[in-house]
Order: C-alpha cells, then sequence, then structure tokens
C-alpha cells in the first residue's frame, strides 16, 4: 500500500493534489470492500490465516488515512516589496514581473454542470503597507449588479475573494471579496457554524482595502463576448491593529484574527489563507468556483459556496524577502 501512495504522482500545482487525493480515496474504497469480503468468508479460513490477513488490511487503511491526513497544505511565497505601487488594475511596476504565478483549480457549481474553465491566474506581494494581490479573470460573460457595500447576497455577483486567518487557528478569520463594479464586503468572521441565525460575523468593520477593476468587455450585455476584468488590491495592515481588535472583543463580537501575531508580519511568518473566484456568467445560472487551495469532492456543503469558509483546507502564505 505505501509503495502505491508514493507512486502517486505529488506535483506542485493543484491539480495534482486533487488526483491524489481522489486516487486515494479510490484505494480505501476498495481496501474497505476486501475486509468486508474477507469478514464474509472467515469461515473458510484457519483463525490464524483470517487474523493475519485481515490485519493487515486494518494497518493499510490506517496507512492510508495516515497519509491523507498528513497532506501538507499547499504553500505561496509572498515576496516583499519596497517599490512605489499604484492601485489601479494595471499591474505596471517591475514587482508583478517577479511575483510567483498562481493558476487557480475550477470545479463545477453547482456540481454536475458540464463548464468551460474559468481561467483565473493571482499573483501576491508584501509591503510595510499590507498584502497585495492581483487577480486576472478571463470571462466571456462577465456579471456584477450589487453596488452596496457588504450585501448579504453578494457571492451571486462574479467577485474575487480574499481569506485570512494569520494566528492559524480556525477560529476567526478575515473574509475580503470586491466584485466586477469594484464594491466591496469585508467581513470579520469567527470559526463557520451553520445555523437558522447564520454564521457569527461582523460587517461593520472595514478594512480600508484599496482596489481597482479594471474590466475588458461589458457588464450590461449579456449577449455579447467579454475577455476578462483584473482586480489589483491593498489590503492594509492598519485594519488589523491589535487596538482595532482589541475593541471588537471588548463589545462582544469575540472576534480576534491575530491572537498575538505580529502586524505587519515577520519575515518567515505563515499565515492560513485561500483565494477565491465566483464565475456565475453562466446563462442556465451555474458556474465556475475557482480556488487556490482545492476543496475534497463531496456532498453537501463541498458543493455549495460554503465551503470557501472551511480553513481546514486552506493554504498557506509564507512571507519572505
Amino acid at each position: 500500500l505505501l509503495g502505491m501512495i508514493k507512486a502517486i504522482p505529488d506535483e506542485k500545482q493543484m491539480q495534482g493534489r486533487k488526483e491524489r487525493a481522489n486516487t486515494m480515496r479510490v484505494i480505501s474504497n476498495y481496501l474497505q470492500i476486501a475486509l468486508r469480503i474477507l469478514w464474509r468468508h472467515k469461515l473458510m479460513m484457519n483463525t490464524i490465516r483470517f487474523s493475519i490477513l485481515a490485519s493487515l488490511l486494518s494497518i493499510s487503511l490506517l496507512a492510508l488515512a495516515v497519509a491523507v491526513s498528513a497532506e501538507a497544505p499547499v504553500e505561496y511565497q509572498v515576496h516583499f516589496t519596497a517599490e512605489d505601487m499604484a492601485i489601479d488594475g494595471r499591474a505596471n511596476e517591475k514587482s508583478w514581473s517577479l511575483a510567483p504565478l498562481i493558476k487557480m483549480v475550477d470545479r463545477a457549481y453547482p456540481s454536475g454542470k458540464t463548464l468551460s474553465p474559468s481561467i483565473t491566474t493571482v499573483q501576491a506581494l508584501w509591503s510595510e503597507q499590507g498584502l497585495l494581490v492581483l487577480f486576472l479573470c478571463k470571462d466571456e460573460d462577465i456579471l456584477a449588479t450589487f453596488t452596496e457595500r457588504d450585501n448579504r447576497g453578494f457571492y451571486k455577483d462574479d467577485d474575487v475573494e480574499l481569506f485570512l486567518d494569520p494566528d492559524m487557528d480556525g477560529t476567526s478569520y478575515v473574509q475580503l471579496a470586491i466584485n466586477a463594479l469594484n464594491t466591496k464586503m469585508d467581513v470579520l468572521r469567527r470559526e463557520p457554524q451553520w445555523t437558522d441565525g447564520g454564521m457569527p460575523a461582523f460587517y461593520d468593520w472595514d478594512s480600508g482595502t484599496e482596489s481597482a477593476v479594471v474590466v475588458s468587455g461589458s457588464l450590461e450585455d449579456r449577449t455579447d463576448r467579454d475577455e476578462s476584468w483584473t482586480v489589483e488590491l491593498l489590503f492594509p495592515w492598519s485594519s488589523m491593529s491589535q487596538a482595532t481588535l482589541n475593541v471588537l472583543v471588548s463589545e462582544g463580537y469575540g472576534i480576534d484574527v491575530l491572537g498575538g501575531r505580529s502586524i505587519p508580519p515577520k519575515m518567515g511568518d505563515k499565515w492560513k489563507a485561500n483565494l477565491i473566484r465566483f464565475d456565475h456568467g453562466d446563462k442556465e445560472g451555474a458556474g465556475v468556483l475557482s480556488t487556490w487551495s482545492p476543496f475534497p469532492d463531496g456532498d453537501g456543503a463541498f458543493i455549495s459556496n460554503n465551503c470557501v469558509h472551511y480553513s481546514t483546507y486552506w493554504g498557506v502564505l509564507v512571507f519572505v524577502e
């Protein structure tokens, strides 16, 4: 079994990780079937042979579970820049040409639809002022209608989203979303708890994020063929100053995403994070959810937009020179 696991390609690209997880899932299913068959036919074997085979299969299942759980999250090295960065959506600065490129992983939303891939690339940098992120979204039909900040229905638009968990504890995090009209939603959230009352969140928080959107196409005409839209943003460190977060905690929101971490981050610091894009341009109402760190296949929450809130499946940003 361990030989089979090692033979699975361990690619750095996200699609490779997804294929690896799916292959492990198939192996696990076969092992469980074999164990059930063995149990049904135990009377046809002597006790010693049955015990040995059952033990080997059980150990194999345990080894597979350990291998799956130990799979390291995807990491992205965020390089520091001292360059004066104009947030204009053009990305003309030299620093952007040096930032590693991320190609997002697509999945149909809702599940079961056959859709054209939503080609999305992302780059990130950090400076003394904040975290800089650049999204380039290929899109043949750009859809954006919301102009009200922090609208609860924001996810119905074509948008890009940034999730940040600086202390990596999974109990509280930042969600920042920007649509093709450059309308923002920035929220401080506690861990996902799907109840009738929704998910604990603080919408009154203003991150002070500076952003610019450049659209190659139209937002009003659903019959023409668009090309792309680009989002450049600067998420300022000042939005998460400990003083600001202390006020939120004292007012009963209990949201402290820092957990004592340094702001700005120090060289070598790591934050859990994910990068998201929703593309709702399909004429039949379906769309594509693109992510940096992919989510497992399955039913329920992992097929809906709620899956983006599970930090268990996020990647890690590493702040470097």
